[in-house]
């Protein structure tokens, strides 16, 4: 597991000048799941993943699978 996504997707928030409750809005999410991505305690899914690529303008990579578990690198 990547130890500073939840940072990566707080810098990106921060650079896109968006609220938490923007970025929700956004993706169709509760503000509270943002908050739980940045605080790296959830990890977003696989569609939301693909949404912070394009907003970032940057490839999502599936590094590995782990049981049922799928951990990514942005």
């Amino acid at each position: 597991m990547n130890d500073n996504f939840g940072e990566r997707v707080l810098q990106l928030r921060k650079r896109l000048a968006f609220t938490q409750v923007e970025l929700a809005k956004l993706f169709d999410v509760d503000p509270l799941t943002i908050s739980r991505w940045e605080r790296n305690k959830r990890r977003p899914m696989p569609v939301h993943l693909k949404k912070l690529a394009r907003l970032e303008r940057i490839r999502v990579k599936l590094d590995k699978r782990k049981g049922n578990e799928q951990v990514y690198s942005v």
